[in-house]
This record gives structure tokens, C-alpha cells and sequence, in this order.
């Protein structure tokens, strides 16, 4: 009885809010926890392969992320979003 009183994880809430707008136009794509239902474009997995042959990308990275990734995303989000000063922090994630 006590486990059946507990409340649902709220990942598990989020999954079932975000499956009612799958089907609209569109649809919801959840980065949550990094759980993704579709594969990578295959530009991406090229990239990916060529990248593992460079011995920097199996080193600890800055901890705010990579200089090069942050400067990109700051200009996407300038250009595309109108966002202008941000300042822009990659990490691995967390689950607060």
C-alpha cells in the first residue's frame, strides 16, 4: 500500500503530458534525461566517427563546455532566437 501511494516519478508525468502533443504538427521532442526514440542524422554519426580519432575528444573537456560549441551557440541563438549577451554553459547534465 505504501509503495502505491507514492507519487509518480516525474519523469514518468512529463512522458505521459508530452505524449498527448506527439501527434500535432510538429509534435514535442523530449530532451529530458536524454532519452530520444529516433536516431541521429547519419551526418552526425559521420562526424561522430571522425571525431574519435582526434585523442582530445577522450579527455576531460572545460567544465562551462567547449569554447568552439559555445561560440556556435551563442550566434544560433542571436540570430535565430534574437537573444543578444547570453551567456551559454554545455555540461553532461543533471537530474535535480
Amino acid at each position: 500500500e505504501r509503495i502505491q501511494a507514492t507519487d509518480v516519478p516525474c519523469v514518468v508525468q512529463m512522458q505521459r503530458m508530452l505524449g498527448k502533443y506527439k501527434e500535432r504538427k510538429g509534435g514535442v521532442l523530449s530532451l529530458a534525461q536524454g532519452i530520444v526514440h529516433w536516431n541521429p542524422p547519419q551526418q552526425a554519426v559521420e562526424e561522430i566517427r571522425k571525431a574519435l580519432a582526434d585523442d582530445a575528444i577522450h579527455l576531460y573537456g572545460p567544465a562551462d563546455g567547449i569554447v568552439e560549441l559555445k561560440e556556435a551557440l551563442t550566434e544560433k541563438i542571436e540570430m535565430e532566437n534574437g537573444l543578444k549577451n547570453s551567456r551559454i554553459m554545455v555540461t553532461a547534465g543533471a537530474n535535480q
